[in-house]
Parts: structure tokens; C-alpha cells; sequence
């Protein structure tokens, strides 16, 4: 039986976890939280964090978040990074356990002032050195500007890396793509542009293990078409090997990550348009001469919408997705719910989790790893609309090499239970907080609906995201009794108003 995680508790600095080793969930935030965007796994076990602080205003961030996890999911240090005007961080890089850069863009005055940054710091988040690229130009050329940021950051295979990224012309408002291969201080030793496509900053890059550079690319290609999604194959000195654009129904799709897997091939993940306002998971597998091999649109049960943000290749050469799920809206906001799939070397479903942070909140996982021992490492966002200007929680959790979160089953007594809404119309959610995140097993809890003469309300009841839903829709209005069962003992009873 497939099991469904929930975890219940919203954290304000640091959540309390499973004490268990094989898996945790912790939410970081404060006054102004932050998405984590990327992370890196240190040989002694600790998670180094990145992250940037929501801004007050405005698209742009203030600060860079810097966090050290303990093995255990302890918050061993938290650092502001300051200095850099109005930025937006984009991706980070670990060349050593105690070596990590961090690229993005920042406006050191306005925003027609969006310039690259790359910026060096250790493991504790101390800066280094840090360099904002003035020019980005070829000879005397004005028209190819220094404005705009580097999108994603890659190793190459003899320790140079790569940095995609974008420039801008703002009149007439054109964005290209711009590709620097630079050493280890950051000095540039070659600078690509592709002005063949006009983009967008969805940028993504990957290099294989003979320096090939693979590139993912969506906008039009004249002002007028519209946009579309390119792969790009170039050799080690960037130059263009083959570009194919990518297509399924004459749909746009977005890809969302790109990696090289052991056989040469190109694994993207993303998502294509679904009914009139969702979208589908995509995976496709691509060979080193640019032809689709394999093309799956992946629906996860009970969930009309998903899509993917980030693919690791595991050691038995399957794949690890990470990204989210999304429901039908029923009042206000859609439910959106992180998700993780494990899946076989041919695709074929091993392993899924779907995650609800706490009642309302949007989650997601944004970027995926795993440990020498198979252990799935994930962080993300978690965005509770009830607090909107408190802004979002970075989000880090850890799996067994099996998906599993903590134990099979909830380590203590339940501490306390959950319904929403409440008043209620066509149905309503169960979910059982404790001190740690709880697996709901419909073999160990049963739910009863009573009326107020104490007699049964049979429901419909199914499991959602790790929240047990009850139907209320044929039930009338009034007052009812929800009464909680663990292994035949009651444990909890909840007062429930079933409106209109």
C-alpha cells in the first residue's frame, strides 16, 4: 500500500524532527523567509543551504540565505549575505566541500543597471571575492549590452565552468543567450552569444563528460511567433553542434532541468499545458544526436496537475524527480503539494511521495541530490497563504534510499487533530499534528461521522496528500462529531459544522 507523508507543523527557525536517521522534513523562516534554491551534501554529512530573503517589495532580494545542516536536520549556523543591491540569486556550485559559488544577477542602482554576478564563499558563508561582469560584448559591438545575469552555472570536465545566462538590449527590448566558460578566479576564457532565439531567463545547461555543453532555451524566434523551446548541443568551445526545437501537439512545453545521464543521453524534466489552466510533469530522453528516444507526460494519482523541477540519476541508473502537484481550487488558492518520484532506469514508477507542509500551504521541491548510500535529499519552499507577507519558508527534507520519511508509522501518541475547513461545504480535511511528520496508515486510524443523536454519517472518505478527506456533499446541514480511531482505541473527538 502506497503511503502518503504528512507533515503537519509549520516551523519558524527551526522545526522539531524525527529522531530517526533514515529521513526528516525541516521549514526555516523568520519576519522576511526565503525559497532554498540549491544545496550541496559535505562528505561529513552536512548540508550546506542557499537561499535568498523575500523581498519587501518588488521582485528583488536584499540578501543571500546561507545554512549549515547538521546530518541530523539541526540548524548548525544561518548567515545574511549582504552587499550586492537589489539581487536575484539564481544557482550555486559546489567545486570542494568548502568551495561554493553562487551566480545571478544584481542592480547595484536601478534596475536598467541588471548586471551577472558570480560570487565565491566557504562553507560557512564567508564571502571570498565576488565579480560583476561590466561587458559582455564582442569587439565594439553596443548593441550586445552587459545587462542581464547568469541563469545557471556548470562544471567542465578539466574544472573550468560554465555560466549561461542572458543579455538584454532594452530598446528595442531584446534578450539573448549568453555563454562563459571562465577558470577558477572567474576570469573569462571564452563568451558565446546565440542571438537566434529571443528568450527568456528559463535557462538551463548541462555538460556531458567529453565537455559538451547542452542548453535549454525557450522564447520566439521572431517577435511576432510564439514561443518555443530549444536544445542546443555545443562542443567544449561553445560552438553550436546541432539545435533541435522541442514539441508534443504543437503544445510549448518548459523545461525545468537538464542533465547528462551515463549514456551520453539528455534527460529533461519539465511541464506541457494540460485542460485550460494546469499543466503535466514532461520527461524526455534525448540521444547525443538530438533525437527524442522516449516522450512520457507523467499524472500523478489524484492529482490533475504537476510538474517537475529537478532530475538527479541514481547509482542503479534510475531517476529521482522532484517538484510539485497541484488540485482543484475549492476556496481561494489551489492546493499545491511537494512531490518526489523515484523511478526505474526505463522510466517505470518505483517510489512516490507527495508532501502537505501544513494546512494552506503552497510546497515545492526545487532541487534534488543524493547521498553515497542512495538517501534522497531534497529542499524547496513551503508558502503559507494564510501569512502571505511573512513570504515563504525554505523547506529541506531528507528520504531513506526507499522514500521513506521517518518510520512507517507515527513514533508517539497523536498530540492533536485538524479539520479545515470548519464550517465546511462539500468536504473537509483530517490531518493528524505531532511533534514529528506522521505517515497516515488507513489500517492503524478510522474515522466516524456522527450527528448530534449520535448516530453514523457514512462518507465517502479517501486519502489526499497525506490528509484524510471526508465528503460531505449529500450530507445536511447541522452540527456532527468527528471521532478518531488508533488501532480500535478513540483518541480524539472534533466538533464539525456542515454549511449550506
Amino acid at each position: 500500500m502506497r503511503k502518503w507523508i504528512s507533515v503537519l507543523a509549520l516551523f519558524l527557525i527551526v522545526g522539531r524532527v524525527t529522531a530517526q536517521d533514515d529521513g526528516w522534513v525541516r521549514t526555516f523562516g523568520g519576519p522576511r523567509a526565503q525559497n532554498s534554491l540549491q544545496f550541496h551534501l559535505r562528505s561529513d554529512g552536512v548540508s550546506v543551504v542557499f537561499g535568498q530573503e523575500n523581498p519587501e517589495a518588488g521582485i528583488f532580494f536584499k540578501s543571500i540565505k546561507w545554512y549549515r545542516i547538521a546530518a541530523n536536520g539541526d540548524l548548525l549556523s544561518e548567515v545574511d549575505l549582504y552587499g550586492f543591491g537589489n539581487t536575484l540569486c539564481r544557482d550555486m556550485l559546489a567545486l570542494s566541500d568548502d568551495r561554493f559559488w553562487v551566480v545571478g544577477g544584481s542592480a547595484r542602482g536601478t534596475e536598467t543597471d541588471y548586471r551577472p554576478f558570480l560570487l565565491e564563499v566557504n562553507s560557512y558563508g564567508e564571502r571570498q571575492w565576488q565579480r560583476m561582469y561590466e561587458y559582455l560584448g564582442t569587439g565594439t559591438d553596443s548593441a550586445y549590452n552587459p545587462l542581464g545575469e547568469v541563469s545557471d552555472i556548470d562544471r567542465m570536465p578539466d574544472g573550468d565552468v560554465l555560466l549561461s545566462g542572458f543579455g538584454i538590449r532594452r530598446i528595442p527590448p531584446v534578450r539573448w543567450l549568453n555563454l562563459m566558460r571562465v577558470d577558477d578566479k572567474g576570469n573569462i576564457k571564452w563568451h558565446r552569444i546565440d542571438s537566434s532565439q529571443q528568450i527568456n531567463n528559463l535557462i538551463r545547461s548541462a555538460v556531458d563528460g567529453n565537455g559538451n555543453i547542452y542548453t535549454t532555451t525557450w522564447g520566439r524566434v521572431e517577435l511576432a511567433s510564439p514561443p518555443v523551446t530549444f536544445l542546443t548541443k555545443r562542443n567544449a568551445n561553445g560552438e553550436v553542434l546541432w539545435r533541435k526545437q522541442l514539441v508534443d501537439r504543437s503544445e510549448e512545453m518548459l523545461i525545468w532541468d537538464i542533465i547528462v545521464n551515463d549514456r551520453a543521453e539528455a534527460i529533461l524534466v519539465g511541464e506541457v499545458p494540460e485542460g485550460q489552466s494546469g499543466q503535466l510533469a514532461l520527461l524526455l530522453r534525448i540521444d547525443s544526436a538530438g533525437d527524442v528516444r522516449q516522450f512520457e507526460r507523467i499524472q500523478v494519482d489524484n492529482w490533475p496537475f504537476s510538474r517537475v523541477l529537478s532530475v538527479v540519476q541514481a547509482a542503479d541508473g534510475g531517476y529521482v524527480l522532484g517538484g510539485d502537484v497541484e488540485g482543484i481550487p475549492t476556496n481561494g488558492a489551489p492546493p499545491i503539494d511537494a512531490w518526489i518520484r523515484k523511478l526505474h532506469p526505463g522510466f517505470g514508477r518505483e517510489w512516490e511521495r507527495v508532501f502537505a507542509i501544513g494546512p494552506g500551504t503552497t510546497d515545492m521541491i526545487i532541487s534534488t541530490k543524493l547521498s553515497e548510500s542512495g538517501e534522497v535529499l531534497a529542499c524547496g519552499s513551503s508558502l503559507d497563504w494564510s501569512d502571505l507577507n511573512k513570504g515563504a519558508d525554505c523547506l529541506l527534507l531528507r528520504l531513506g534510499a526507499n522514500g521513506d520519511l521517518a518510520a512507517n508509522e507515527c513514533a508517539r501518541e497523536v498530540s492533536k487533530t485538524i479539520l479545515f475547513p470548519n464550517p465546511a461545504h462539500e468536504s473537509t480535511f483530517l490531518q493528524i499534528s505531532d511533534a514529528e511528520p506522521c505517515i497516515w496508515d488507513s489500517d492503524k486510524y478510522s474515522v466516524q461521522l456522527y450527528d448530534l443523536l449520535g448516530r453514523e454519517i457514512v462518507v465517502p472518505q479517501v486519502v489526499v496528500s497525506g490528509k484524510l478527506r471526508l465528503d460531505l456533499a449529500r450530507v445536511q446541514m447541522g452540527g456532527y462529531v468527528v471521532q478518531i480511531a488508533r488501532d480500535g482505541e478513540v483518541i480524539d473527538h472534533l466538533k464539525l459544522v456542515k454549511s449550506r
